[in-house]
């Protein structure tokens, strides 16, 4: 009686450790589970690149992108003038005045600079008017709005491809590469932006 306690006893440990081939199986399972999103995690964060931009953005891709001509202020800027060519704009496209769908767009606009944290000066929101507008109109002013922008050329294809009051991503080199309707609100753009922060190449 005590010899077979004494058997059981030392085979316990041997079926407590269990069988490898099926530490093998759940250590493969494991893997194919978290590796696709480990992977993708890295390649996120050290390859942003990785995937083509047209696949994951929000807006809509402009191919090929559209280059604005002629754009310069309405108004004397408080801050640089040039800025317009060294930064990323956020570009709210749309004639005056400026009604409530124009108001909460330029202030949607608003959000995304801030919320680009260390990026954030790296962009700015601004507001480009399709034609010059009239003296009395382009006197009026509101601190509710963006940075005033007249432009020469370029609208014709972006009128085309998008005739209402539209939102754009406007390269440093002011190429127009992504649109969305007026009513998109500050998160998908600012996703985007972030994106193309990330993995642009062009010189500041």
């Amino acid at each position: 009686m005590s010899n077979r306690s004494a058997s059981e006893t030392t085979t316990a440990p041997s079926s407590a450790t269990g069988n490898p081939r099926g530490r093998w199986v759940l250590i493969g399972l494991f893997a194919l589970f978290f590796a696709p999103i480990l992977l993708a995690y890295v390649l996120n964060v050290f390859r942003p690149d990785w995937l083509p931009f047209g696949q994951v953005n929000r807006g809509t891709l402009y191919d090929p992108a559209i280059q604005l001509e002629g754009l310069a202020p309405l108004e004397p800027m408080s801050n640089d003038p040039e800025a317009v060519h060294k930064l990323w704009n956020l570009v709210y496209l749309g004639s005056m005045p400026c009604e409530q769908a124009c108001l909460a767009a330029q202030n949607e606009l608003r959000k995304v600079i801030p919320a680009l944290g260390r990026r954030a000066e790296r962009a700015q929101a601004i507001w480009v008017l399709p034609s010059q507008p009239d003296a009395s109109v382009a006197a009026s002013s509101d601190p509710r709005f963006l940075p005033r922008y007249v432009v020469s050329g370029g609208l014709e294809r972006l009128l085309s491809a998008s005739p209402a009051p539209t939102l754009l991503v406007v390269d440093p080199r002011r190429y127009a590469v992504l649109h969305y309707p007026i009513d998109t609100p500050a998160s998908p753009v600012l996703k985007d932006l972030e994106r193309l922060l990330r993995i642009s190449k062009i010189e500041q």
